[in-house]
């Protein structure tokens, strides 16, 4: 990358790059050719912006983001309610690359914003809409679309061209397939697939992450009871809980809690 200008603070920022004055421009930060910082936007250290990446107003980015080409983070929502002139933004996590084509958009209403949290990868052309609220460690593939207001609990993989209803949730170490239709809650540790379609659970991605064979063997008969039964799946849930005989292993207690958080949409479900 050609440079103007190597910082006191070793930063080095191309002479074609737009800063608003009132940006916070961290150590070590590369900031390429043609890209736009701008204004109240805090800026990391150790950040990078290629060339013709675009930072908007009110965004936070942490330590070590990484933001490429033609990427727009922090864009006014498409809310057709959304007043621009809200002081909302958008919050990027310590260590999250955000690859080429990404748009990433501010939160809807007076103070609150949208979180993507530490460690991310989100693969070129992704799009996460208004008010969603990422855990650490997910990985959005080339084309995945979350709509506003979707909460990703940590360590989720939405594969290439996923798309994601707004208001649903989807638990921790979870796996949607390439091209699903996703509008209910993804529970933990389950791989999702196609339109609203439970398909097992994310075995390989569960022993990866060093769950034990115990962890395993609890959800199967978690998955059994809750997500292959008929009836209400957070009554289910409670009832199990009640009875004391599943969900007491670690990977069991984070798919029960799951159900004890209200749902808008209602749950995904093997049947």
């Amino acid at each position: 990358m050609e440079t103007v200008a190597t910082t006191a603070d070793n930063s080095v920022i191309a002479s074609t790059a737009v800063i608003s004055s009132s940006a916070k421009i961290g150590r070590n930060v590369r900031i390429g050719h043609y890209a736009i910082v701008e204004g109240h936007v805090v800026i990391g250290d150790g950040c990078v912006l290629n060339q013709h990446a675009i930072v908007r107003r009110y965004t936070i980015l942490k330590e070590n983001v990484f933001v490429d080409s033609f990427a727009v983070v922090g864009a006014d929502n498409q809310d057709l309610k959304f007043d621009p002139s809200v002081r909302s933004g958008t919050i990027i996590g310590a260590n999250t690359k955000i690859r080429e084509g990404v748009t990433i958009h501010r939160a809807s209403h007076e103070g609150d914003n949208t979180i993507v949290g530490d460690n991310c990868l989100i693969m070129g052309n992704a799009h996460i809409a208004h008010d969603c609220i990422l855990g650490d460690n997910v990985i959005l593939a080339n084309g995945a679309l979350l709509a506003g207001h979707i909460v990703t609990q940590s360590h989720c993989i939405l594969s290439g061209g996923a798309v994601f209803h707004q208001f649903i949730r989807i638990g921790h170490l979870s796996m949607t397939s390439g091209n699903a239709a996703i509008g209910l809650d993804v529970p933990p540790f389950v791989m999702a697939l196609e339109r609203n379609q439970v398909k097992g659970l994310n075995v390989i991605g569960m022993k990866r992450a060093g769950f034990t064979h115990s962890d395993l063997q609890d959800l199967k008969n978690l998955y059994r009871l809750i997500m292959a039964a008929r009836g209400n799946a957070a009554d289910l849930a409670a009832k199990v809980r009640s009875e004391g005989q599943h969900g007491q292993s670690r990977a069991g207690q984070i798919f029960l809690a799951f159900f004890e958080e209200a749902s808008t949409r209602g749950y995904l479900r093997a049947y």
